[in-house]
């Protein structure tokens, strides 16, 4: 039986007035059921391609998928046309973004947010939406859930907005939570207490983790192994006692020495 999440010979090139590039080489990669993975790189490693890909976000214009498979419980992603990614996106994969201001609408309150989102994978009634989004709110541990749906993103503080976003990920039920960079532009504390909650809510909702950084550090606070990303190819991948204690990429001494 294979596992929960698959890569196999991935490789994806960028069409350019220049020519191909190729953005992503990926041989293998593969995520346990109920795990926490990390994929570490510096910035334009491909990281954020990565997860988009998955997705299914990057425009077909854009791109050229050479060969590979995304394997979700068996599933090729690659294989699935754009309705049945569709209903996978928010039911099965969810993603927090690195900007929260920019994954919210500013214009909308949160409940109207979170509620068409809800009504949109789930098919209930708005008020059925609106305590599937309290419910959600409340797992994110922010406190008068109520209060918070009247709100519009301007008016609450970076964390608070981070967890908006994480609620927003998890209302549809997903398993598979994609954490791009979600701490970049919160300070030293809100980054510990975010870290601390995608490490809280992967055990006690039993979802899966991808997480996505350029720093070891935190990197290593919810990760059981950890792959290292470079120009689009893993150059080294184990437990993440074994690769922030023993690396054997130069790549991966120099970030670590660069985070240090």
């Amino acid at each position: 039986m294979g596992k929960y999440f698959e890569i196999n010979n991935l490789v994806l090139d960028f069409k350019t007035i220049d020519g191909d590039f190729r953005a992503l080489n990926i041989d293998h990669l593969d995520i346990d059921n109920g795990e926490s993975f990390g994929i570490v790189g510096e910035s334009g490693a491909g990281k954020t391609v990565l997860a988009l890909t998955i997705l299914g976000l990057l425009p077909p214009t854009a791109v050229r998928i050479r060969s590979g498979e995304i394997l979700l419980e068996g599933t090729d992603l690659l294989k699935l046309g754009k309705k049945e990614l569709m209903n996978i996106r928010g039911k099965k994969i969810a993603m927090i973004f690195q900007d929260p201001m920019s994954s919210l609408n500013p214009v909308f309150t949160i409940g109207r947010q979170m509620e068409d989102v809800i009504r949109c994978h789930r098919k209930i009634s708005r008020a059925n939406a609106r305590a599937e989004a309290i419910k959600a709110i409340e797992t994110v541990r922010l406190p008068d859930a109520e209060s918070c749906l009247g709100k519009y993103p301007h008016q609450l503080s970076g964390g608070q907005r981070q967890r908006i976003v994480i609620a927003l990920a998890l209302s549809c039920k997903a398993d598979f939570l994609i954490a791009d960079e979600p701490t970049r532009n919160l300070d030293v504390t809100i980054q510990a207490g975010i870290l601390k909650l995608i490490d809280e809510l992967r055990k006690e909702l039993g979802i899966t983790v991808l997480y996505i950084s350029n720093n070891f550090s935190l990197a290593s606070v919810v990760c059981s192994r950890i792959a290292v990303l470079r120009k689009g190819s893993i150059v080294e991948c184990g437990a993440r006692e074994e690769i922030i204690g023993h690396p054997q990429d130069e790549y991966t001494k120099l970030l670590l020495k660069v985070g240090e």
